[in-house]
């Protein structure tokens, strides 16, 4: 928004700065537009609680609202008492992070647990990071994998990075580079940028894929441009 024009100034002088004020405006009537949509919503929340985990994702996300955890559990959960396996997902993450409550991971993964039981594939992966890391639950990399491959079959990209990993490591399966290929690449492919890099790191290496360091950068690249650490460090060695 800002542009200073630094040549030339003589000594003693002020540096000049030129305002792109219509960007300004634009970034106000937008703030204003997010800001009048959560109040529609919140209005829209005290009669119908199927906008429950919307309001609670504004608060979360700091749309429209400040960022408040604890309001954003507050809706999290009463969007779980109405049936809103969304809601239900996301408070079971607030509780495994004690994020705006306080921490309680067996009722986290007893939330992932009921929502995975509907099908929701991202509770379905969740539960299966609990059994992995022994969450609110026994360690179970074996349980683990097979929820992770119950959710990458249904698409959902952070499960299909999450078994790509697991083949890679043998954790729960046997160890099968060439598989772990395919489901970051199935990942990859929808752009989640973990799986991006990990899978650059195959490229690079030559784990279960042929080495390729020029797609290993192009990964990586993908992946550091959504502000993915790894990859970002990666690409830099690059």
């Amino acid at each position: 928004m800002l542009e200073e024009l630094e040549k030339g100034t003589p000594e003693g002088q002020e540096n000049v700065v030129f305002v792109n004020t219509a960007l300004i405006w634009r970034a106000m009537e937008q703030v204003q537009r997010s800001q009048a949509d959560f109040r529609a919503l919140l209005e829209q929340a005290q009669v119908d609680p199927a906008v429950a985990y919307d309001v609670g994702l504004r608060y979360a996300q700091g749309d429209g609202v400040d960022a408040d955890l604890k309001e954003a559990a507050h809706w999290f959960d009463l969007g779980t008492e109405s049936g809103d396996l969304r809601a239900m997902e996301a408070l079971g993450r607030c509780l495994q992070a004690g994020d705006g409550v306080e921490p309680d991971p067996v009722r986290g993964a007893e939330l992932f647990r009921q929502a995975a039981e509907e099908g929701y594939p991202p509770a379905v992966c969740d539960l299966g990071l609990c059994y992995e890391s022994g969450d609110g639950v026994e360690p179970d990399p074996v349980r683990a994998a097979e929820l992770y491959h119950q959710a990458a079959e249904e698409g959902y990209a952070p499960a299909q990075c999450n078994l790509g990993v697991c083949c890679l490591n043998g954790i729960g399966v046997e160890t099968d580079p060439a598989q772990g290929v395919e489901w970051l690449s199935r990942a990859a492919e929808q752009g989640f940028p973990r799986a991006q890099s990990i899978l650059g790191v195959c490229r690079e290496n030559g784990t279960g894929v042929a080495a390729d360091p020029a797609e290993a950068a192009r990964l990586y690249r993908q992946a550091a441009e959504q502000g993915y650490a790894p990859a970002q460090c990666n690409l830099a060695v690059c």
